[in-house]
């Protein structure tokens, strides 16, 4: 299970209490209704019909719904423990750029050549923007892989702190106030961070994009995995379709990444090898270096031409007209 990141203790306890006591009250109906049905005066077709229902679905859907609260409720209060850990002094945020668990840093690879090769022409393309054009072309890509998984995605272009390394990019998973090289201040949640610096060097920006989004689909991807508790209770009764619905990756290395996001190494804290080798940065390399390699002049013609379009929709949208000033007085007779 991912954690609940940003979560009140006290509340998750409080839920987990509320589980608890509706999975005793479960337990205790079921429990009356089988000495009712079972052992009551009800005779008759339907009641053999009713009988027969409940000793092949309807007990059975009650005693799961029991056990899944149940589960859920242990599931909260371990929750709530690994909040207070990374809530307590020095458990959540590190040296350097304020960063929580959930965020996740793109250092500069020891390889360059780990980011892909990009077709010259691209880059040709790439040297004719501006600024502008760069950022916008980098939100809507950003943009198109945040739909594939259903997610919202806020891109920023901002001076990320260089201090302990080349940061080139930052996925942040909650909303909370953090300095990322240009002061303390909130940033909302689904934040993609992309370091100023690079973003003129067009085989490090589409990189960074397609390595952090995939940070976020790897997150969504271990929610759909294990969903919480409420749902659960709500898919295993048929209520709610199950979230799962991904070809390329299997649930057990969805939970293996909700196990690598639980323990998240660093390379401040934890060394350069640690922090590059982990199963989440592994995956998230190889969808960087993919997206580098698949970039072709056409999609990027494509992106510009979008660009453009932008840009004339923008000029002809009708521009206020002016305040008009106070009407002229005559002048005064002497």
């Amino acid at each position: 299970m991912p954690q609940m990141i940003g979560a009140d203790a006290g509340a998750l306890r409080l839920v987990a209490q509320t589980f608890t006591q509706t999975s005793e009250r479960f337990a205790h109906m079921r429990g009356e209704l089988e000495a009712r049905i079972v052992e009551g005066d009800w005779r008759g077709t339907d009641a053999d019909s009713f009988r027969q229902q409940w000793n092949s679905n309807l007990r059975g859907s009650l005693e799961q719904a029991s056990r899944m609260l149940a589960e859920g409720a242990s599931e909260l209060r371990r929750q709530a423990d690994e909040q207070e850990r990374t809530s307590a002094p020095g458990g959540a945020e590190g040296g350097g750029l304020s960063l929580a668990p959930g965020d996740h840093m793109d250092r500069d690879n020891s390889d360059p050549n780990d980011d892909g090769t990009l077709d010259p022409r691209v880059a040709q393309q790439w040297a004719a923007m501006d600024t502008a054009e760069r950022r916008y072309i980098l939100n809507l890509l950003a943009q198109e892989m945040a739909a594939k998984y259903d997610i919202d995605v806020n891109l920023v272009v901002i001076d990320l702190d260089d201090s302990e390394g080349d940061s080139r990019g930052v996925w942040l998973e909650d909303g909370r106030f953090r300095d990322l090289g240009e002061g303390r201040r909130w940033y909302s949640g689904h934040t993609l961070a992309i370091d100023i610096d690079n973003i003129d060097n067009p085989q490090t920006a589409l990189n960074v994009v397609a390595h952090e989004m995939r940070h976020a689909a790897q997150h969504e991807m271990v929610r759909d995995a294990d969903p919480g508790p409420i749902d659960s209770v709500l898919i295993g009764l048929g209520v709610k379709d199950d979230p799962w619905h991904y070809d390329d990756v299997t649930r057990e290395q969805a939970r293996e990444w909700g196990r690598n996001f639980d323990d998240y190494k660093t390379a401040e804290d934890d060394g350069w090898d640690a922090y590059f080798d982990q199963p989440v940065e592994v995956d998230a390399r190889i969808a960087g270096h993919n997206f580098v390699e698949d970039m072709t002049p056409e999609r990027m013609a494509e992106l510009r031409e979008q660009y453009a379009a932008h840009r004339q929709e923008q000029e002809n949208l009708p521009r206020p007209s002016p305040t008009p000033g106070p009407a002229p007085q005559p002048p005064k007779q002497s």
